[in-house]
């Protein structure tokens, strides 16, 4: 089974992991460590108690077989008869499993040996003579013919007649120095004053004896040992300060069990921090794999899959987290495609100021928004009674548009209800809702729209079963009214500032003209001519309105022009004659600086250009006119030709429609020419019909 730790790989992993290490193994360690410790502690404690006790007991076996001794030479210098008597033999033989060698010493040094081998010839001091009179047992440590110090034992006897005063017996080193109680792995060592070795099974160590009892470390190549000694007192009984009672054992024989405990404790830490890391690790997987997946939702919300979903099943609160995000993403989802729905709108019905294209565009957008049966805008105009379009589309139909008539009580009705209202079956319904309830829908949600706070349509989704709208689809219709109110509103500023600007451009125009009595409603007349010429060239309507606008300022150039000039009754003079062509590019020139007249500038510069290139003010030619300028051309021409001037009468209509036609291809552009006259018949002939219709009329009234 292969073991997948890659959600490792997560910060979060990383720190739930490091938190357990945290809470759980550096405790489990710590305690460990201290419980190691403290257990090394107490069994080296433990080993030096052994060893204390041991050096203990051995001293006091030491002290009990000098006791031993002592008694045995006591009895022995309580019958010193015998000991030169036949009953020498019995005497001795009881005390020579004690006492290697016997003998009886003179005041002045000499010995008498008793029993066993030959001792050395050894003085008695003042201070030990003294203490022997008091009869007391004297214990002396001097060196010997043998490995070790020989240990002596001294009492008083009566002196007698051979002058013997003192018997000696020197103490058999293996009744004094027997180990056999000490454990197997233990060693003893016994030193005398100044630390002289007495006895010692092994090496004797090297240490320090400060005090009365202590522990002390020893090294002997690369063994280390471990020892306890403990002096013991022996002045008062024989004369001699102390001897120092020392018990060693090897260190790794002392702490064998230590080593074992150690073993099987790290065994059992290891298993508890297994234990551990496979718990944790467990339960970081079982927390990491929901928050992965709900990471990874979430990144692939961010990255705008808004339908995507976690599945989690855990029983736990990432359950629950999940059927939240879940939900959550639902509800984005949701909220996004409205907002994208709203945005779309938005662009759709205030990109552009037609209000069929408005609606069209709305009505196209709104079932991705709102659930509903069919949808309408009424919009209204103005009077008592009076007519409104009805704007209908079912959910995915098309549009359609039906008359709707409107009551001014209809209309009142809705500033009770600025915002919106429900309306049911059960009562009349408002006239602008008759259409709708002729496609057989009964229930309606109706948002009023008012412009400059008045009514100017009313905007309804209905259903044809009854249906509890929700606060938050109301807020999205809501939103909806509030766009089309916009749109509306701009609608309205539009058709105004339209308005505004071709009442400007109609007095300006005026005004020029006015300059002379000759030349007026000339710019009116000449731009009415070049927007039949333009419809008939089948030109769309913003080139109508480029005609429209540039024709009423072609002449605004003349401003500049001598009014002497302008009303000379006679012939113009070669420098009268190029003042009067100056009024072009004095036009142009007014009319540059103005923001969005640029596309006017054409008309106004090259209305007098010709066709075969002889016109002012550059004579460029043919289509290096613009197509604005050619007309403007034949229109000016043709209102000049029929208009009275200073210096003649205005000619009559086939008199100038006939130079026209004379001057095409060379003045003129050709095509214009023949949409001029194109214009000038369909003109005559609804002129003629229109007569014929008002006769038939008049006679009918007779």
């Amino acid at each position: 089974m292969k073991l997948d730790f890659t959600y490792l790989h997560s910060r979060l992993a990383r720190r739930i992991f490091w938190l357990f290490v945290a809470c759980a193994l550096l405790p489990i360690s710590v305690l460990a460590l201290i419980s190691l410790f403290s257990v090394s502690k107490e069994m080296k404690q433990e080993s030096y108690r052994r060893l204390s006790q041991a050096s203990h007991d051995e001293g006091m076996i030491v002290f009990e077989r000098l006791l031993l001794l002592d008694e045995n030479l006591r009895l022995l210098s309580e019958h010193p008869a015998d000991l030169y008597s036949d009953r020498q033999s019995t005497a001795l033989a009881n005390a020579d499993s004690h006492f290697r060698s016997l003998a009886v010493l003179s005041a002045n040094g000499e010995a008498h040996l008793l029993s066993g081998p030959e001792i050395e010839r050894f003085s008695l001091s003042s201070q030990e003579k003294t203490f022997l009179s008091e009869g007391k047992t004297l214990l002396s440590v001097q060196k010997c013919s043998q490995p070790m110090p020989c240990v002596y034992l001294v009492r008083t006897l009566e002196k007698d007649q051979r002058g013997f005063q003192y018997l000696v017996g020197v103490a058999h080193p293996n009744f004094l120095w027997s180990s056999d109680d000490l454990s197997v792995s233990m060693d003893l060592c016994i030193f005398g004053q100044e630390d002289q070795i007495l006895f010692c099974s092994r090496a004797a160590p090297t240490f320090v004896s400060e005090s009365s009892a202590g522990e002390f470390t020893w090294q002997q190549g690369d063994q280390n040992y471990i020892g306890h000694y403990w002096k013991l007192p022996m002045r008062a009984r024989f004369l001699q300060d102390h001897w120092t009672i020392a018990t060693i054992e090897e260190e790794n024989a002392s702490l064998s069990s230590l080593g074992q405990f150690r073993r099987s404790f790290l065994l059992v830490i290891l298993l508890a921090v297994w234990i551990v890391l496979f718990l944790s690790l467990f339960q970081i997987r079982r927390t990491l794999v929901p928050l992965e997946k709900l990471q990874e939702g979430t990144r692939k919300i961010a990255a705008g899959d808004l339908q995507t979903r976690v599945a989690v099943a855990s029983n736990d609160e990432f359950q629950e987290l999940g059927a939240s995000f879940n939900l959550m993403s639902a509800q984005i989802e949701s909220h996004v495609r409205s907002l994208k729905t709203l945005n779309e709108i938005d662009r759709a019905i205030l990109s552009s100021w037609d209000l069929d294209h408005i609606v069209e565009a709305l009505f196209s957008r709104l079932p991705d928004l709102l659930s509903y049966d069919v949808v309408g805008i009424t919009v209204f105009g103005m009077g008592e009674q009076q007519s409104a379009n009805a704007y209908l589309a079912s959910s995915g139909g098309d549009l359609r548009i039906v008359p709707a008539q409107t009551s001014r009580q209809d209309i009142e009705a809705l500033f009770q209800s600025p915002e919106t209202f429900v309306v049911r079956p059960g009562g009349l319904y408002p006239g602008y809702l008759l259409p709708l309830v002729s496609q057989g829908i009964a229930n309606f949600l109706v948002l009023p729209i008012l412009v400059d706070g008045r009514p100017a349509a009313v905007l309804a989704f209905g259903t044809v079963q009854a249906k509890e709208w929700a606060a938050g689809d109301t807020q999205q219709a809501r939103r909806v009214a509030d766009q089309v109110t916009v749109a509306l509103s701009n609608i309205c500023l539009v058709n105004q500032l339209k308005q505004l600007r071709w009442g400007t451009l109609t007095a300006l125009a005026r005004a020029i003209d006015a300059k002379s009595s000759w030349t007026s409603g000339h710019s009116e007349r000449v731009t009415t001519t070049a927007i039949k010429i333009g419809r008939e060239m089948g030109l769309p309507q913003r080139e109508i309105d480029i005609l429209h606008a540039g024709g009423l300022l072609h002449d605004v150039g003349k401003i500049g022009i001598s009014l002497q000039v302008l009303d000379k009754p006679g012939s113009l003079t070669p420098e009268e004659r190029l003042h009067i062509q100056e009024h072009v590019l004095i036009g142009v020139r007014i009319l540059k600086p103005i923001p969005g007249f640029e596309e006017f500038l054409p008309i106004v510069r090259e209305h007098h250009e010709w066709f075969n290139g002889k016109g002012y003010p550059y004579g460029i030619s043919g289509e290096n006119i613009s197509l604005h300028g050619r007309i403007f051309a034949v229109a000016d021409v043709h209102d000049a030709l029929v208009s009275d001037r200073p210096y003649r009468k205005g000619m009559p209509l086939d008199k100038a429609h006939a130079i026209l036609r004379d001057c095409s291809g060379s003045q003129f552009d050709p095509q214009i020419v023949d949409a001029f006259f194109r214009a000038v018949q369909k003109e005559n002939a609804l002129v003629d019909q229109t007569s014929l219709q008002e006769t038939v009329f008049a006679a009918s009234e007779k």
